[in-house]
């Protein structure tokens, strides 16, 4: 996180990592919109597409204080993983999107190693900061069983914020992204930020 001068104004990033095509792009429009964001930006390097959103909330520290949120992500296959180790560079939060379809589950678990990785080579551990998993397009795989995928992930039930959503629904009112929002605002209360 960085902060103005005056310390009046605090800057947050966080992103929105996955494999490719598994709801990235979408779950970042919906909280756009929710939040009132700008329409997300899209910018091209090669064949890869980075898409960010960005806006400012004037109430969400109190005391005259302003939180600029940043929320980024990658569209498109990505040919190589300096692309994914700069999306999470100086990242204060992260939500991960699983495709859940059966089909997709390697995909899904090859990105989230990548993602520790690519953290542990800017300094810090993936689960130091704050998270969420979010099981993306549920309704595409009749059996799934969220517990099992936890289980299988390695992840202990509880111990991530998860969600699951639809492909008509990738938002879910925000779930995952608020989460994420109210653990950076803890962060910054426990440090003496928030009011």
């Amino acid at each position: 996180m960085r902060r103005s001068s005056d310390g009046r104004e605090y800057f947050v990033k966080v992103a929105i990592a996955g494999a490719p095509d598994s709801g990235k792009l979408s779950i970042l429009k919906g909280v756009a919109e929710r939040y009132g964001a700008v329409p997300p930006r899209e910018h091209e390097i090669g064949d890869l597409r980075v898409h960010r959103a960005t806006w400012t909330d004037y109430d969400f520290l109190g005391n005259g204080r302003v939180l600029h949120v940043s929320l980024v992500t990658l569209h498109g296959k990505v040919p190589y993983n300096a692309a994914e180790e700069l999306l999470v560079r100086e990242i204060d939060g992260v939500i991960f999107v699983m495709d859940v379809a059966p089909a997709r589950l390697k995909e899904a678990w090859e990105a989230l190693l990548r993602v520790s990785d690519n953290v542990q080579r800017n300094g810090y551990e993936l689960r130091s900061i704050p998270m969420a998993l979010q099981y993306h397009r549920a309704d595409q795989h009749r059996e799934f069983e969220p517990a099992k995928l936890d289980a299988w992930l390695g992840v202990p039930t509880g111990s991530v914020p998860r969600y699951v959503t639809s492909s008509s629904s990738p938002d879910l009112e925000g779930m995952a992204f608020d989460t994420v929002l109210a653990q950076i605002r803890k962060r910054l209360g426990e440090i003496g930020v928030a009011a």
